[in-house]
């Protein structure tokens, strides 16, 4: 697949979208209807769905605005098509079904987040009715005309599980669905199909929304102007969780190679220096919290921000280095998602290092690249971290993390300044929108996306131009 950025974000031309609301299936399938206002909470701490029942979400705390939620990147998707000239009322004429199953997908995602906090014996049924919704779908007709091959599923979230409906799901994600668009945040949630590469060639690995309820100007709007260099007083810039996924769940077996990537490269750049402003959040490790309105500030005070993955390859923290403006600097392996990484330009407007100690938190070698007749295998596999563009000719080799910071000390100003510049125009593809305007936001470039692919078997062709945008 060649690379391709964007001109005009025309959105879905000579084409048109029905947008397939759950809700409106609903009754005919035995589901209840769902209100994202009032069966979701949004916490605005971190954007993240709970139940209403959670007690942090009791009054009087507020629930964040669905347009602030992490996975909320659906919303954005269907303003923007109901907004344009492409939408349809008739699904049998449509060239693309967009279904749109935020608020089922929230709630169940969201009863997941609550058992956390207080029990609950709703978590199947949250599992049940999105399940019966996707089955109900797959049983329309027009569905039958192509075999889903123009329906479009967006799964915001990098994979979460109740443990009741997750065996329906992955039938109906790898071979129910097989022909289908997804949307994805990262390629790691596609890895438990054995016909990965067949989903692959339809997949879109879009960014998460970037925003919180308690910043008064959303980074979407773009209110707040990028910082000149003169005024980022920080080299280098990192904030996240980094405790393993087993130190939390004892009684699990996953192991999250991401987060013990971040404690490792947080240890050894504890004393790099008064402009290395790099540490762990998490309470058991005496953490330095921040709240997003501050972190925000402060990543539009840095020159750098760290790209490190987590509990997954993909980070709300993407979006939110790209769009205030400061350099992310993948650091791995394991290497963190890049989003949209066919039409960003990665290669102008971020740095990547190749750490060759990476035994603290990585034992097997690198694999750069893997045949197409092999299923890509596990999250312990080293391929689930490789970068999802090729930059491997920009590729810098390091042998620690402190090599890195020496490395940004030494790049001179004006090479500085050109990496700040092109970031400066990449992040408004990073933006979700509520119309497909002419500025490229991620909302046009994932609708253009939906239009080329919709009915094919892969990505040869693209809807968007070949025309650079700077």
């Amino acid at each position: 697949m060649r690379s391709r950025t964007i001109k005009k974000a025309d959105g879905c031309p000579e084409k048109s979208i029905y947008i397939l609301d759950l809700n409106d299936i609903a009754k005919d399938n035995g589901m209840p209807p769902c209100d994202l206002e009032k069966d979701v909470k949004i916490d605005p701490s971190n954007g993240i769905a709970f139940l209403p029942e959670a007690p942090h979400m009791q009054p009087p705390a507020k629930s964040a605005p669905t347009t602030s939620a992490t996975h909320g990147a659906p919303w954005w998707i269907k303003q923007a098509i109901a907004s344009s000239a492409s939408v349809t009322d008739n699904m049998d004429e449509a060239d693309v079904i967009f279904v749109y199953d935020l608020c089922y997908y929230q709630r169940w995602l969201g009863q997941v987040h609550t058992r956390g906090y207080v029990p609950t014996d709703q978590e199947s049924e949250a599992g049940k009715h999105f399940m019966a919704g996707y089955k109900a779908v797959a049983q329309l007709d027009r569905w039958k005309v192509n075999d889903g091959a123009d329906f479009v599923f967006f799964d915001p979230h990098q994979g979460f599980t109740d443990g009741t409906s997750d065996s329906e799901f992955k039938q109906f994600l790898c071979q129910t669905s097989k022909k289908s668009i997804h949307i994805v945040s990262e390629r790691g949630q596609l890895n438990l199909c054995q016909n990965y590469w067949d989903l692959h060639d339809k997949m879109v690995i879009a960014p998460y929304v970037a925003g919180s309820a308690d910043v008064t100007k959303p980074l979407a709007h773009f209110k707040e102007p990028v910082l000149s260099m003169a005024e980022r007083k920080w080299l280098l810039h990192f904030r996240g969780g980094c405790l393993p996924y087993g130190f939390m769940f004892p009684n699990q077996t996953k192991i999250v190679t991401g987060k013990v990537a971040r404690h490792s490269a947080n240890i050894l750049l504890r004393n790099a220096g008064e402009d290395v402003d790099t540490h762990c959040t998490d309470r058991f490790l005496n953490g330095q919290h921040m709240s997003f309105s501050e972190l925000v500030e402060r990543m539009r005070q840095s020159k750098f921000c760290l790209m490190l993955p987590g509990d997954g390859a993909s980070s709300r923290r993407t979006s939110e280095i790209i769009m205030t403006g400061c350099v992310p600097v993948w650091l791995g392996p394991s290497y963190a998602t890049m989003p949209l990484a066919d039409v960003v330009d990665y290669k102008k407007s971020a740095l990547f290092f190749n750490v060759s100690q990476h035994s603290m938190w990585l034992d097997s070698e690198m694999i750069w690249e893997n045949p197409r007749d092999k299923r890509p295998n596990h999250i312990q596999n080293p391929w689930f971290w490789m970068p999802d563009a090729d930059v491997k000719d920009v590729m810098i080799n390091v042998e620690t993390a402190m090599d890195v910071v020496h490395y940004l000390r030494a790049l001179p100003e004006e090479e500085v300044q050109s990496l700040l510049d092109a970031t400066a125009v990449e992040r408004q593809k990073f933006a979700y929108r509520t119309s497909l305007a002419n500025t490229p936001s991620a909302t046009s470039i994932i609708v253009s996306k939906m239009c080329s692919l919709a009915g094919s078997s892969g990505k040869e062709e693209s809807h968007v131009s070949d025309i650079d945008t700077a």
